[in-house]
């Protein structure tokens, strides 16, 4: 009994430690975050925290991870300009090289606890593997909604195309990890966006733009909406 209440308490403080760093301003906020993540997070799962966690990942398709994760940096890296054409937000890279890699160790965190610990979790309570997608995506949408509406940095309404493409990018990580039991593909997929998307400051007549403002411009793109569809489409093919 006191070994499971332990093991839940590790589990709060991990949680507390993955939402941390999205409400304070520091350089290392996500690094600091992500070690007590981790210690946490390995406390409360025990010895099967890997598998949990979804890091339990076979090696050549470890290695397949990698070279998505930097082919879809490079992708995302041409498109997110390309997007901003015609608007008047300009995208400038970060000086800082702890701003620019954080969105790494963001991304890793999240896919953790919003993919393996919560799908994990839906999968005990719930048999259809759809509705259990089409929930945890719906709460993927959610949070981006509350955080940016929210957001003391300054508060954005997100267009209901943002919405739905954020959605239907939920689906995608989620199908891909329902498919392989651990989040690599998924992680090359949020990862290799996310360290351009957040990589960066924006501007807007040379004034800072909040993070917020920016997602109706870049994640509301129609075609980048469709793209996505057309992706969640590919990855839930019946072969």
């Amino acid at each position: 009994m006191r070994e499971r209440y332990l093991k839940k308490t590790a589990l709060v403080i991990a949680l507390v430690a993955f939402a941390f760093p999205y409400f304070v301003d520091l350089r290392w906020k996500f690094a600091i975050g992500t070690v007590l993540f981790f210690a946490f997070l390995k406390l409360a799962l025990g010895k099967s925290w890997r598998k949990d966690a979804g890091l339990k990942i076979p090696k050549r398709q470890a290695w397949l991870v990698l070279g998505l994760t930097g082919t879809l940096f490079l992708i995302s890296r041409a498109l997110i300009p390309h997007l901003l054409i015609g608007n008047p937000i300009a995208f400038v890279w970060h000086e800082d090289w702890v701003w620019r890699a954080s969105p790494f160790l963001q991304v890793l965190n999240e896919e953790i606890v919003l993919r393996a610990l919560l799908l994990g979790f839906l999968a005990k309570q719930i048999r259809s593997e759809r509705a259990i997608s089409w929930g945890a995506a719906l709460l993927f949408m959610l949070l981006h909604w509350l955080f940016y509406r929210y957001n003391v940095k300054g508060p954005a309404f997100l267009s209901p195309l943002t919405l739905l493409n954020l959605f239907i990018f939920g689906l995608v990580c989620n199908s891909l990890y329902l498919k392989t039991r651990h989040i690599g593909f998924g992680f090359a997929l949020h990862a290799g966006w996310n360290l351009t998307r957040f990589g960066g400051v924006y501007y807007l007549d040379k004034q800072l733009v909040a993070e917020g403002i920016t997602f109706n411009s870049i994640e509301g793109s129609l075609w980048l909406t469709a793209l996505m569809a057309v992706f969640y489409a590919g990855v839930n093919r019946k072969t």
